[in-house]
């Protein structure tokens, strides 16, 4: 299973357009900025992606080509969601941790506080749990959540996600902390 014909979404949210769509080799600058405005929003959830998108450009093009490839392999789908009057990325979806005998993976999800309350993430996730389900048939997707972390928590149930519990000393964040989480399932 290879994840290259996912297909870019066009989308308008008050007037603005936007388009979710995979990692492009040429985004390197782009997802360096992002990285760059929500830095500390990073460092505690997506302590790898915060570390390798906040260092050297040899990190960031590593971090690009990892995606891509693993995109390539079946392994993982990392979408961008773009605001389109700027150019600007402005969130991602991912997917990850595939297990294909089961079949289900690992998802997550990432937008800058200044889009945020807008359907933007809600609209992008939708659209890649769809595309999980029909092309990559998968049964089950589940998202790790911090039980501080509101917004996300409501997503995932606005997704239909429902609340598994919680796994404690589960996740370490990028400041070190090994921390609970409440594992969100949503069954396709």
């Amino acid at each position: 299973m290879s994840f290259e014909d996912f297909k870019p979404v066009y989308f308008s949210k008050d007037n603005i357009p936007y388009v979710i769509r995979p990692i492009h080799r040429t985004d390197r600058t782009s997802i360096a900025q992002f990285a760059e405005k929500n830095s500390e929003s990073l460092r505690g959830p997506f302590p790898i992606t915060h570390e390798s998108l906040t260092g050297k450009r040899s990190a960031i093009a590593g971090f690009v080509s990892q995606k891509l490839e693993n995109s390539r392999e079946g392994r993982g789908l990392f979408c961008v969601i773009q605001e389109l009057k700027q150019l600007e990325i402005v969130g991602f979806v991912s997917a990850f941790q595939f297990e294909w005998r089961t079949p289900k993976c690992e998802m997550s999800w990432m937008l800058d506080s200044r889009f945020e309350g807008q359907g933007i993430a809600r609209y992008s996730c939708s659209h890649v749990i769809r595309y999980l389900q029909i092309q990559a048939k998968l049964l089950k997707i589940i998202c790790r959540i911090s039980p501080e972390n509101a917004a996300s928590i409501q997503l995932a149930e606005r997704l239909g996600f429902v609340n598994e519990g919680m796994h404690k000393r589960d996740f370490r964040d990028g400041n070190d902390n090994l921390l609970d989480v409440l594992y969100f399932g949503l069954l396709l």
